[in-house]
């Protein structure tokens, strides 16, 4: 007989995913069902449905008790149950690290149900996981904010990044081309655009021979400006979402990450696949698979950020032809094993392990 597993999230699809980890969601739960379980969804939002064989879907307050189940698995927290997998950050984390301490008080005063609203999520949020009986995290720096913040014991979590989805077809650097660093940033302040064009202006005082790429697909006109005062018209492009990433890591030689607040980046573990080393913020996830100076470089983003990031890009211009070719090698080694395969039986064994010891 099948085990049963019921699986409760936000949001569902199984096709024309809407983000990476609604993707990341569909491809574990396919495992799970070639692995012989049998799946039921209950989700609060559907949004392509084309009928998965071994999954059946209901909705959200349809799920009545985890009686019958063999597991009860949580997208993001989203219920109590036997494991969740989180990917994103406590709202309070997010607060003290994305805005300034005057910001905070003017958010304090001028939008105090806002700030109510997102409270009361971290609240709902923390019953919710301290009655969840393991919770697997994408990097040590989640796990600590849920520990420092929820007051939750370490021995509830499990690090487990998430693996790299795209299929990597790498293409190796043309020496005769201008250095070209990529960054992704629909959120833009969030991922560090301002602070991107702050170190490239300074960067080109000392280097001409860089370009950076941008992914951020809306007509900004105070971005525009910045590019203008800058001076950066030559070595800046924007361009739109990309149906296929691949494309975008094949052209550029780096990937930049100086995020103010990234509980992993998957983008950052997506570019090492095709080779490209990656420069980060500390505060980023994915660091805890960056080695400075050997597949890429941490960045301290608390002093001197600015001047911090302009120093890790003209080191990775400067490098010699073969120091980077080991670099992008070490980039590619960094991510061994990093699939959905090797991803959902890390996964199983959380879940039988736990099973094990009930």
């Amino acid at each position: 007989m099948n085990k049963q597993i019921a699986f409760i999230t936000n949001g569902y699809a199984d096709n024309n995913f809407s983000s990476g980890g609604v993707k990341l969601n569909f491809m574990l739960l396919q495992k799970f069902v070639e692995a012989g379980y049998s799946i039921d969804v209950y989700s609060k939002k559907y949004y392509n449905i084309s009928g998965a064989k071994g999954i059946k879907i209901f909705r959200f307050y349809d799920f009545k008790s985890p009686v019958g189940y063999d597991f009860v698995l949580s997208g993001n927290a989203v219920y109590a149950a036997d494991v969740t997998y989180i990917h994103d950050h406590t709202n309070i984390f997010r607060f003290k690290h994305m805005y300034s301490p005057l910001f905070q008080i003017l958010y304090k005063i001028f939008k105090p149900k806002d700030l109510k609203y997102r409270l009361n999520e971290d609240i709902e949020r923390n019953d919710v996981l301290h009655n969840t009986k393991k919770i697997i995290v994408s990097s040590e720096i989640l796990k600590r904010d849920y520990i420092e913040n929820y007051g939750l014991p370490e021995d509830k979590f499990v690090l487990l990044p998430p693996p790299v989805i795209l299929k990597s077809q790498i293409q190796k650097r043309q020496s005769d081309k201008d250095f070209v660093f990529g960054l992704s940033a629909v959120g833009f302040e969030r991922k560090g655009g301002y602070i991107t064009l702050k170190a490239a202006a300074k960067l080109k005082k000392l280097c001409k021979n860089f370009k950076v790429k941008i992914i951020y697909p809306q007509k900004n006109f105070f971005i525009n400006f910045l590019i203008k005062l800058y001076n950066l018209q030559d070595n800046v492009e924007f361009i739109g979402c990309q149906a296929d990433m691949s494309a975008f890591y094949n052209d550029i030689d780096c990937l930049l990450m100086p995020s103010k607040v990234e509980p992993f980046g998957m983008v950052a573990t997506e570019a090492m696949s095709f080779g490209k080393p990656v420069i980060l913020s500390k505060i980023c996830g994915a660091a805890d698979f960056i080695k400075s100076g050997n597949n890429g470089f941490v960045v301290d983003n608390n002093k001197n950020y600015v001047a911090n990031l302009v120093n890790a890009m003209l080191e990775m211009i400067n490098l010699p032809r073969d120091k980077y070719n080991e670099m992008s090698k070490n980039a590619l080694n960094s991510v061994n094993g990093f699939d959905i395969s090797d991803f959902s039986l890390r996964y199983t064994e959380v879940m039988e392990k736990l099973k094990q010891n009930t």
